[in-house]
């Protein structure tokens, strides 16, 4: 993976059926659907992400999430990182293990549910650029339903350039906002941002 200022990706790590028989990371779970906002700024990234998990099946499940971070001579690991699970009723925070360039947890999906989590995270970096990893959406070995992504950039960092076509952007005070959503997501390149 080359050096990103920020990256993440929702990663699945292994996926049992608390009932008989064997489980695919594309078969009893699917990741169905994520919101992320990615704001890079000067030294630093930061990533906030809703990501949406559904239970296919009508047998109880647990599967182990991975999120990984790059982590090389100019991104440090991140010196922040949070996961809470959404609900109706209640946000909680979720356990987690984290390494210097990975974040994992247990999920638990009675049959039929879904699941909602929240992840964001801060990561410091030497360079002018930033990454949200998507194509590791291809080890679920399916697509995403629906992504939508803002990037969220600092007019004041100047000559910005995507490596993706959005759908719109938008002037917010001294922000620039570039919004993108796919439907059916299962992409062959990383969406990145490049400024001066």
């Amino acid at each position: 993976m080359a050096a990103a200022a920020a990256a993440l990706a929702i990663t699945p790590m292994a996926c049992t059926r608390t009932g008989p028989g064997d489980a695919t990371p594309s078969g009893p779970v699917s990741f169905y659907r994520e919101h992320v906002t990615v704001r890079p700024s000067e030294g630093r990234t930061r990533v906030a992400g809703h990501y949406y998990f559904r239970n296919t099946t009508s047998e109880s499940v647990e599967v182990a999430i991975g999120y990984p971070f790059p982590v090389d001579a100019h991104h440090a690991p991140p010196s922040i990182v949070e996961v809470w699970r959404i609900s109706v009723d209640e946000t909680d925070p979720v356990g987690f293990h984290r390494g210097d360039s990975h974040a994992r947890w247990r999920m638990n999906l009675a049959p039929m549910q879904e699941q909602h989590f929240f992840v964001r995270y801060v990561q410091r970096t030497s360079l002018r650029h930033a990454v949200y990893i998507v194509t590791t959406t291809q080890e679920w070995g399916e697509p995403i339903e629906l992504a939508e992504f803002e990037f969220r950039i600092p007019a004041a960092l100047g000559d910005v350039r995507l490596s993706f076509e959005p759908d719109s952007m938008a002037v917010q005070a001294d922000t620039l906002v570039y919004y993108a959503s796919w439907k059916d997501f299962m992409p062959d390149s990383d969406l990145e941002v490049w400024w001066e």
